[in-house]
Parts: structure tokens; sequence; C-alpha cells
């Protein structure tokens, strides 16, 4: 019989919603849920050991990959491992299901089930894996198919697969952390799976309300991705088609994309290759 999945969530700031995310799973007793918080908070540090969990101080804000790579020393070599980003809810029921999904083919290294938002509209959990090309088409307006990755903020991973790939790349602090590892995955040989009849809610952008901070971690996580899988030339190419693509949506369109286009332009413009 396949042991439970262990859970982990990397907080940061927002200890209520950590909580939240936790005590949502209604997990047995002996349910292995591993907190890393890169806040060092009080509160949720006393609130974790009440609730009988695992409680890492990340001495300081490591990261996420870092912090995730901190729970997995926690966790027993060859067992799945749910990442919860802690504005994310899914039951235990869920989760077994989930587990289940990942385990009906041979080498699938990571599932995800559905997302929604609190009012039940759809999000999307499906990703282009992105190259210098993609990153050109998106710039033109032409839809990518190529590969593609899924969503990390409620995602299992197989723990035989952690076994074969290890952790996560600890130079990306914040984004393109889950994508790296999928990538790794995948030319490996694994695969990666969706699980729709499983849902999950995510809010979204739960931990942080400094949009500009994020697009910049985004855009730096990105450009770090192209450069370590296709080389400063891969980078520079794929910092060019980003502007070019951000220019556009600066442009045209209603105007909440209107300006996050200039943020996004504003931001590559400072982060160059």
């Amino acid at each position: 019989m396949t042991e439970p999945p262990a859970v982990v969530v990397v907080a940061y700031g927002d200890p209520a919603g950590t909580l939240d995310a936790v005590r949502h799973l209604n997990r047995p007793r002996d349910a292995v849920v591993v907190v890393v918080d890169n806040s060092d908070s009080t509160v949720l540090a006393q609130a974790a050991r009440a609730e009988s969990l695992i409680y890492l101080a990340g001495q300081g804000n490591v990261g996420f990959a870092a912090a995730v790579n901190l729970a997995l020393r926690q966790v027993t070599p060859g067992r799945d491992v749910l990442l919860l980003n802690p504005d994310a809810q899914i039951s235990w029921e869920d989760l077994l299901a989930l587990q289940a999904a990942l385990h009906v083919e041979g080498r699938t290294a990571a599932v995800a089930p559905r997302l929604v938002h609190r009012d039940g509209s759809a999000q999307q959990v499906w990703w282009p894996i992105p190259t210098p090309l993609s990153t050109w088409l998106d710039a033109v307006g032409i839809e990518r198919t190529r590969a593609r990755f899924l969503s990390g903020a409620v995602l299992l991973l197989s723990g035989e697969a952690l076994t074969e790939l290890g952790g996560f790349d600890e130079r990306f602090f914040l984004y393109a952390e889950e994508t790296d590892w999928q990538m790794r995955a995948l030319r490996a040989g694994w695969s990666l799976r969706l699980a729709p009849e499983v849902v999950a809610v995510h809010v979204g952008g739960g931990t942080s309300n400094d949009e500009a901070r994020r697009v910049q971690l985004l855009v730096r996580s990105a450009l770090s991705l192209q450069e370590k899988w296709y080389g400063p030339a891969g980078a520079r190419l794929s910092w060019v088609g980003s502007v070019v693509a951000a220019s556009r949506r600066s442009l045209v369109g209603r105007r909440p994309q209107r300006d996050q286009g200039r943020l996004m332009l504003m931001t590559l413009v400072r982060t160059r290759p």
C-alpha cells in the first residue's frame, strides 16, 4: 500500500492563511505536514506546534526552492510530497485521489488538480515550457502548443522522481523552480499529468501585495531559467522577445493589461541579462 503523501507548505507572512490551508486538509493525526517559515513568525511558530506540524524557520527569507529542500530533508526518501501554497486549499480526501492519479501510470513525476478561484471560475494549470522561441511567438501573438508544465500552487511530486532527480535548484529564489524541476523530469523520461477530477481552490498572490516586487522576481527567475537551459545567448534572445511582448501589451488591450505590460516593460529594462 502506498504511503500517504507528506505535505510541504512554504510560508512568508500571513500566518492565518497558512494555517487555513493546513486546517482545510482535515488531515489524519499521523499525517506529515512540514511548514517552512521564511518570515520567522512567532505567531505561526506557536500555532504550528499547537497543530502538531513540523515547523522549520528559514533563518530569514531563503527563497522558495531552498525552503522546499529544507522540508524534503524531513521526509522519508521515496515518499510522495504535496507542495501546497499557503493561499491554496485541498481536502485530504482529494489529496488521496490526487495520489491515486499520480500512480495510475508508471514514471509520472508530478500531478496537479484542477484549480479554481473562490468563486469557482477556472484557473490555468498547464503552462507552455518557456524557450527563446516561445517568447518570440508570444511577442507576435501566436499561441504556443509546445510541451507544458504544471502550476506549482498545488502540485504532488512523486517520491520516486524526487529520489532520482533530487530537489529544487536553489538558484531560483522564487518562481521557475517548479518549471525547472518538471523540465528535468521530462528530459529524464518522466511524464506530467493533470487530474481534472480533483479540484483545489487557489486564491493567488496570497503572500504578497507588492506587484512590482513580484514582477521583478518573476523576470529574474525567468531569465535565469532561460540562461540555465539555453545559455547566455538564449537568455538575451528571450529578453528581447519579452521586451517586444511587453511593449505590445502596454499599447493595446484594456487598461489592466496595458498597466501590467508597462510594469513588465520597465522591469525588463532594469533587468538586462
